[in-house]
């Protein structure tokens, strides 16, 4: 999902790759070894200053946290963890936290039947992009719990991502109802609810899914090509962790004779999932939303 959210123009992914971790010569496995999301020239390029930031609706924050709550569309205070600026100042968590109060006031105006002028309060192309990169692989994270990051500069808008923590993603969560492929899982949450009836936003999510749905299905290739590097590598974690035919209430709901099948089975899920988006935003483009031709959303030949 990092490479994809690149290949899809996002601003910035974590950079990651594969590697068999040894630690005092003992054999620990697969993993992945991927960069933190933060301030830098080569990640998440924001001046080093307090009036630039990197936000995370996080549902798991711990105490010693930069932490800030609002209760404007929720009667729940939603905790927004504030990663940069480290030990901000109170007049710049002040700040932060007038924009998000007033974007949030503002989303509570939103009507179906008009320009809500959501440009002026976030980058569009950006929220769409983020969301379907979460909503795709049915990630619980993204119904506004946690690991959802945006950034935001003082006189500037909203900016959505990057992505991170796809680990439950893809079928991979104990709650039948976020297994399963259908459904939608953050198209109605907390932001999203509000921003998606406004017809610019609908439109740009709608427009985007017709422009880039191959780059999702060109998923099912992208495991195959990984099946094929991480092959011996995988032999050697299932030696060291005996879990594909191990199944318990928490993480792993079946059991495989080969990683080869648990691949397959995640295509499986790739596939289906990608075919009832089709079908899902064949109905959204038959509403009140000015779109391409259809013909533009229809299935492509496999």
């Amino acid at each position: 999902m990092y490479r994809l959210s690149n290949r899809v123009g996002a601003y910035y992914a974590p950079r990651c790759e594969f590697v068999e971790l040894f630690l005092n010569r003992e054999y620990l496995g697969v993993y992945l070894l991927t960069e933190t999301i933060k301030k830098s020239k080569s990640r998440v390029s924001l001046p080093q200053n307090e009036n630039s930031y990197i936000v995370e609706v996080d549902g798991k924050y711990r105490k010693e946290d930069q932490v800030i709550f609002l209760k404007v569309l929720k009667d729940d205070a939603m905790p927004f963890r504030v990663h940069e600026p480290r030990k901000a100042s109170e007049e710049s968590l002040d700040a932060l936290k007038d924009y998000l109060r007033n974007f949030e006031k503002h989303l509570k105006t939103v009507t179906i039947d008009k320009d809500n002028d959501m440009r002026d309060w976030i980058d569009v192309d950006e929220y769409v992009r983020h969301f379907w990169l979460q909503e795709f692989p049915k990630n619980p994270d993204a119904a506004f719990y946690t690991s959802v990051y945006f950034t935001w500069t003082r006189n500037g808008v909203i900016t959505m991502g990057p992505v991170w923590d796809f680990d439950l993603s893809f079928g991979g969560h104990c709650e039948q109802h976020i297994r399963r492929v259908a459904g939608w899982r953050s198209k109605n949450s907390y932001w999203n609810a509000y921003a998606f009836m406004d017809p610019v936003v609908k439109n740009a999510m709608i427009h985007f899914w017709a422009q880039n749905r191959l780059s999702f299905l060109k998923l099912l290739t992208e495991a195959d090509s990984l099946y094929h590097v991480l092959g011996k590598a995988a032999e050697n974690n299932f030696k060291r962790w005996k879990i594909l035919k191990h199944i318990d209430d928490s993480y792993h709901f079946a059991a495989y004779d080969s990683y080869k099948d648990a691949v397959e089975d995640l295509k499986e899920w790739i596939g289906e999932r990608y075919f009832w988006i089709e079908t899902a935003m064949q109905k959204e483009a038959l509403s009140d939303v000015v779109v391409d031709p259809l013909d533009s959303l229809s299935n492509p030949a496999l």
